[in-house]
This record gives structure tokens, sequence and C-alpha cells, in this order.
């Protein structure tokens, strides 16, 4: 995120995530909420909590979405692209 008024303010954007070949909540638990990114951030890690099973199946994905800035724009789309990776 790029900040407005300077490195000092604190900046939010609200997170959500959405189904690609993965669907919550069978294959991943959903998430939203707000990202708030301290003087100076950046950038941030989010985690995703993986439902497992014994299902032999091909990797899948989910997308994340970073929108309705506050104090801040949104670098490039604010999307992003998760993948679960087969374990079985």
């Amino acid at each position: 995120m790029h900040p407005f008024g300077g490195e000092r303010e604190h900046r939010d954007g609200r997170l959500r995530e959405r189904h690609g070949s993965a669907t919550a909540p069978a294959d991943y638990l959903a998430t939203n909420g707000t990202l708030t990114f301290g003087p100076g951030e950046a950038s941030k890690q989010i985690v995703v909590q993986v439902v497992g099973d014994n299902a032999v199946e091909a990797n899948e994905t989910f997308s994340v979405n970073l929108a309705n800035p506050t104090n801040a724009s949104i670098a490039r789309s604010g999307f992003g692209l998760g993948t679960i990776t087969n374990n079985d």
C-alpha cells in the first residue's frame, strides 16, 4: 500500500478471500476483515488455514483481495493468489 499524508499514519484495507478451484469451508477456512499496516510497512503476510482430507486431488487455488484503503492507495491490483498443494 502507498501512504497518503506521510509515513507516520496507520493504513487499513479490507481483506477478502474468494474461491478459485478451492472452496471454503471444504478446502480452507475463509477469512475477511481489516488488514492494518503500521507506519513504514508496505506489505503484510496473511495465514490461511487449510482443511486437510485424504482425497487425492489436483492442487487448488483461491484468491485474496485487498480493497477500500484508508489513508493509502493499493499498489498494483491488490490481488494475491494462493495454492493449496495436494499432500495425499
